[in-house]
């Protein structure tokens, strides 16, 4: 019925809409259809089905989010003749035969975008690539934490080192946001400096009367301005099962808060408790 009312359309401008909507339509039931062949299709493992309706899902998305080891669902995986350990095949046009996409195509993506690129090892930026992607946009820090490894020697150093910084090490020149939009001016001077060679530069929105608050310049205690270092000697470190806490520090930061929190106006209490979140659990 589709088709006919598509054939029945002239070619005019006034019916050009209802022809974009028929066509969708038809490309939504063509869709339905495949997934409805791979979810009949005889002798095909349960775990199979799933994945291969799941890619026509990706296929026909225009933007796909995904972990980087997330990623690696995407990829083809078959069965080994020797062994019940599967097996990727991958076809790549760089990598040549070694990678096979999805599509049978020479890519599956026209862009790859990998955010906090710096803090992620090499091995794993290299698994959403292994789709197919024409291109790929590196977007992190070098100078912020890298990656976290276990190991220790000289093997931890090559495995943590990021993709975004081997590519950066290899020549490519990186283009770097010099606008920075969080910190006050008081906080981002010294990494500015330091780690950037005074490129990294402040927005206005960051200046004058938007970021003072009335605690900067407390004639009683004025150690509360945009930043404060305080040596904790009391503290120690306590282990939790797999988690690391320290009661003092704790204790601290919320006494910190209290006292900051009585020193504001009404308006200034609430836009504390939106940065910090503290609004929603007074509410909860």
């Amino acid at each position: 019925a589709l088709l006919l009312k598509f054939k029945s359309l002239p070619l005019q401008t006034i019916h050009y809409p209802e022809i974009v909507r028929l066509s969708e339509r038809m490309e939504r039931f063509d869709r339905d259809m495949e997934r409805h062949q791979l979810a009949f299709t005889p002798n095909l493992p349960r775990e199979e089905k799933i994945r291969r309706i799941a890619r026509t899902f990706v296929c026909e998305a225009q933007v796909v989010f995904a972990t980087l080891s997330g990623a690696a669902q995407m990829l083809s995986v078959g069965s080994s003749s020797s062994s019940d350990l599967p097996v990727i095949s991958m076809q790549h046009p760089i990598f040549g035969d070694a990678i096979n996409n999805l599509d049978d195509s020479d890519s599956m993506f026209e862009c790859v975008v990998i955010d906090e690129a710096a803090q992620a090892t090499e091995p794993s930026s290299l698994i959403p690539l292994a789709l197919g992607a024409k291109r790929c946009i590196l977007v992190g820090d070098t100078q912020q934490l890298p990656a976290t490894v276990l190991s220790s020697g000289n093997v931890a150093v090559a495995y943590g080192l990021s993709l975004l910084e081997r590519v950066c090490l290899a020549g490519t020149q990186p283009r770097m946001l010099s606008q920075q939009y969080r910190m006050h001016p008081a906080i981002s001077s010294f990494p500015s400096r330091y780690f950037y060679n005074a490129k990294l530069k402040d927005d206005d929105s960051v200046k004058g009367e938007k970021r003072v608050r009335s605690y900067h310049s407390d004639p009683i205690a004025p150690r509360f301005g945009p930043y404060i270092f305080m040596d904790v000697r009391a503290g120690s470190e306590e282990r939790r099962h797999k988690s690391v806490m320290n009661r003092a520090e704790a204790q601290l930061a919320a006494a910190i808060y209290a006292e900051l929190r009585n020193r504001m106006s009404p308006q200034e209490k609430r836009r504390f408790d939106d940065d910090t979140g503290m609004g929603v659990r007074r509410n909860a």
